[in-house]
């Protein structure tokens, strides 16, 4: 029971004129006049009327976006969170997503994909932000959020304040009130009926399915509306908003968009925290997009300290420990992000900020930056005076301010507003229905679907799919045909699945009990030691079904993760049906004190050489000398000698040894015999083209030089080496024979590469 009066319901009538979007009320027992009664139902019956008027305006304007194929923006940006290792990443996506702070979180395998929604925080100003994690952003009906979006966009083009049509004082029965059976036994009809003419539209329309509202029977409505409530007293039911569902689309996401009123600068985010651990980051560079806003998170307490050491501290380390600075990881970022999306926002975001003492701590941590900026990376989202964002994750400290850098960086950039076809929206939706839970897709089924969503154009598919890898919805991976020929639907999965086989086995051990049980002891040794994974090692990481185990090993053959591997093991035990070399894996070696050979070096340092480079180099050398020894039977095949900073391979082919050493800005390479210099150098530049186009998109740089071995200067680039036909890299006219068996070998070469 409620005690409202009079007095009580003029407030009502009051409220419910100002909220045109009440009109339900249930109020029963209370002491209401009559005429107080009648001003209230009017009042409820006029934003009923404007309410129906308002569905069927909705209504219209979605089925038109469908019938119509008209665009709009998603509003849709990825945030790739990027950093060292235990600097903070993880803290600081859970901060941005309003979650408590866990001291003791794990470092982040692979990568963490989270999917989240903006808008502004109820009854809070406008400077303050929520983001409202998406639990499973493939459950979503992306067709229909985007159709509600266009619609409400062309609503708001078109207002028109219907409830104009009902500000007389007459009064309106509406659908409540003590209204005779009769009556409402027909409204119960006409409503009915308003809701099938709504699902055919939409049927017709194929755009959903026709939800009807299951209304009270007409026994449960007697009971209802006779009750044996005095004269004077007014029952007026109230209907749960969960159960509206009218014309045949999700009319909830309308009420939800209107209520939020989510503003059109608002954008919603794929969030995709990397693992910050070195042997992660040649699985980084298939998953770095150019659509989205990159948050550089380093750790303000680390390098501060790095800082602060002495200058006989600080050589030491940069001599023995140079790729494992704070700096380095900085500046390494900074080239990667800038490498594969030129001109993304980068916001540099430094942690533990309630541990920076002093303005003094502050401005050299700022100082510092700059230097490693050397007034590159124009991208940088700047904050005031610093080149940085002091976050703190335990007290909260910027985290909001951080929230709307983020928000107006992503909001800035054109492909946000990029005009999406409501049918790609479908076309995706339909997509994950038809996978049914698969994670991943062949490229002939979405091209079936949509054709059926006409998009028939295989330039446009190839567009709408290019568009939803960038914003971090699928992986599609397009450098290849093998590649192009899978969709993954299921990021998630996919760095789940690497993450488990490649990684850092000191920080993400596997189970040592459980790897007992399954007797793979040797194997995990084998793996983790020398780099060599064996098939029963990884159907136990993935274990999931058959085809999924091809599917990952395709793929990352064709990212140049692994290679098979064919060469003798140096024990019995050891020796497998399949075994594959993953180099990211291997250990450091020793480097030879003395390297016999012609020396080549190819020069990265007008950029920087990515890790993986020289990983995927491995990878294709191990490859090219797996194929010789199919041709040649009875030619024992050693493998070579590899480490994850050098490797040296013989070429039987050839007859020659390569020796290749990744360096801080260069790989170095020697060749044992001087006949093999050119092919094998034009071998290494070919394999090295590849790996740019297929895998780096173009981005990196490099310059080459050789030994002059002969003459005055320790080292020649490559024009005036050519110029002066520096041997034994460029040939002489005498040597021309020779040049078109080199010319032969080049084509086998590319044959392989093709092939690989």
């Amino acid at each position: 029971m409620n005690l409202v009066t009079d007095q009580g319901c003029n407030a009502l009538i009051k409220a419910v004129s100002i909220n045109t979007f009440i009109i339900y009320i249930n109020i029963f027992s209370n002491a209401i006049k009559k005429k107080q009664e009648a001003k209230l139902i009017s009042a409820l019956g006029r934003n009923e009327a404007a309410a129906l008027a308002r569905l069927e305006r909705e209504k219209t304007a979605y089925v038109d976006v469908f019938q119509n194929r008209l665009k709009g923006s998603w509003k849709r940006s990825k945030l790739m969170i990027v950093g060292q290792g235990k600097s903070g990443k993880t803290s600081t996506v859970r901060s941005l997503l309003g979650k408590q702070f866990e001291p003791d979180w794990l470092s982040t395998l692979g990568a963490e994909i989270t999917q989240t929604r903006v808008q502004n925080q109820t009854f809070a100003p406008d400077t303050t932000r929520v983001w409202n994690e998406v639990e499973n952003d493939t459950s979503l009906n992306m067709a229909s959020e985007l159709a509600i979006g266009i619609a409400l966009s062309k609503l708001e083009e078109n207002k028109e304040d219907t409830t104009q049509k009902y500000k007389s004082n007459k009064e309106y029965p509406g659908w409540f009130g003590p209204l005779s059976r009769k009556l409402m036994k027909s409204l119960k009809m006409s409503r009915n009926s308003i809701f099938a003419q709504a699902s055919e539209i939409t049927e017709e329309a194929n755009v959903a399915e026709a939800e009807e509202e299951n209304l009270e029977d007409e026994e449960q409505m007697k009971t209802e509306f006779d009750s044996s409530n005095p004269e004077d007293m007014v029952n007026i039911p109230m209907r749960n908003d969960d159960k509206i569902k009218a014309f045949g689309y999700k009319q909830h996401l309308f009420s939800r968009r209107n209520v939020e009123n989510v503003q059109s600068s608002f954008v919603s985010f794929s969030i995709w925290d990397y693992g910050g651990q070195t042997v992660f980051y040649s699985l980084h560079h298939l998953f770095l997009t150019k659509f989205g806003v990159y948050l550089l998170v380093f750790s303000s307490k680390e390098l501060l300290q790095f800082i602060h050491l002495s200058p006989k501290e600080r050589a030491f380390i940069e001599k023995t420990q140079w790729n494992d600075t704070p700096e380095e990881y900085i500046k390494f970022w900074l080239n990667s992000c800038d490498m594969h999306a030129p001109g993304a926002p980068i916001v540099i975001v430094g942690t533990f900020s309630d541990e920076v003492d002093s303005q003094t701590d502050l401005e050299k941590l700022n100082k510092t930056i700059e230097k490693l900026v050397e007034g590159r990376f124009s991208q940088i989202v700047s904050n005031r005076d610093l080149l940085f964002f002091p976050i703190d994750n335990r007290s909260q400290n910027g985290i909001n301010d951080l929230r709307m850098i983020i928000d107006s960086a992503a909001a800035a950039q054109d492909y946000v507003n990029y005009q999406v076809s409501i049918w790609w929206m479908k076309c995706l939706d339909e997509t994950y229905e038809y996978a049914k839970g698969q994670s991943w897709i062949k490229l002939k089924y979405v091209i079936e679907i949509a054709e059926r969503n006409y998009i028939t154009n295989a330039a446009e598919i190839g567009e709408m799919l290019s568009l939803f890898n960038e914003l971090g919805t699928i992986v599609y991976l397009n450098n290849t045909e093998a590649l192009r020929d899978v969709i993954t639907l299921n990021a998630q999965w996919l760095l789940t699945c690497l993450g488990k086989l490649v990684h850092d086995a000191k920080i993400h051990a596997l189970d040592s009990s459980e790897i007992k049980k399954t007797g793979l002891e040797q194997d995990v040794s084998m793996a983790y030691e020398r780099g060599l994974v064996s098939r029963d090692l990884l159907e136990y990481l993935w274990r999931d079904k058959q085809e999924h185990v091809d599917f990952l090993l395709d793929l990352m053959k064709h990212t140049i993760l692994l290679s098979e591997w064919k060469a003798k093991m140096d024990s019995p035990d050891l020796v497998k049906d399949k075994l594959y070399l993953i180099p990211s894996l291997l250990q450091e070696g020793q480097t030879p004190e003395k390297v016999v050979g012609f020396m080549c070096m190819f020069d990265f340092s007008e950029r920087y050489l990515p890790i993986g480079i020289f990983e995927r180099l491995v990878c294709l050398l191990v490859s090219l000398v797996g194929q010789e020894h199919k041709k040649k039977v009875g030619v024992e095949n050693k493998g070579g000698v590899l480490y994850k900073n050098w490797c040296k391979v013989y070429l039987h082919s050839l007859d020659t040894s390569v020796f290749l050493e990744k360096k801080r800005d260069y790989l170095l390479m020697a060749v044992d015999r001087a006949k093999t210099c050119p092919t094998i150098f034009q071998m290494l530049s070919s394999m090295l083209k590849r790996i740019n186009e297929e895998v780096m998109g173009s981005g990196l740089k490099w310059k080459v030089c050789f030994e002059d071995v002969w003459g005055a200067s320790k080292m020649l680039d490559y024009e005036d080496a050519k110029k002066c036909k520096l041997k034994p890299w460029f040939l002489t006219f005498n040597e021309k024979a020779q040049a078109q068996k080199n010319k032969g070998q080049e084509q086998m070469l590319d044959s392989f590469l093709d092939t690989f």
